[in-house]
């Protein structure tokens, strides 16, 4: 949920107080796509700022497992459709030859956890 904080407020409404599942997908996301471009992302919609900055990929995931322990591998699994949706790459096309070193270790280490993940069941 996208929260335009001006607004939100101008009419009275208490501002969220924690991150919500969406907000770190996309602070993930946006995250591991400032690092391959040599930026810095500065877009968190987190209230206490993005929990993922100054963070190399492993503690990352890390990071995103621990703010919301509960139903992990289906996050993890829609963290790595998005990954793959910010960087163009589609099932069954060809992979695209310019994609950074964070999104092949990203793809490694998600996919590394959900295995492990899955396994413990």
């Amino acid at each position: 949920m996208l929260v335009n904080y001006n607004i939100a407020l101008a009419e009275g409404e208490s501002l969220p107080t924690e991150s919500s599942v969406g907000g770190n997908v996309t602070d993930f996301l946006g995250t591991i796509k400032a690092l391959g471009d040599g930026d810095e992302y500065v877009d968190s919609a987190d209230p206490q700022g993005n929990p993922f900055e100054g963070q190399d990929v492993r503690k990352m995931v890390d990071t995103f497992i621990s703010l919301k322990p509960h139903d992990t591998v289906n996050k993890l699994r829609h963290l790595n459709i998005g990954l793959d949706v910010i960087y163009g790459v589609e099932p069954g096309k060809k992979f695209p030859d310019d994609l950074p070193d964070q999104y092949h270790q990203a793809k490694k280490e998600i996919h590394s956890r959900i295995e492990n993940l899955s396994d413990e069941k």
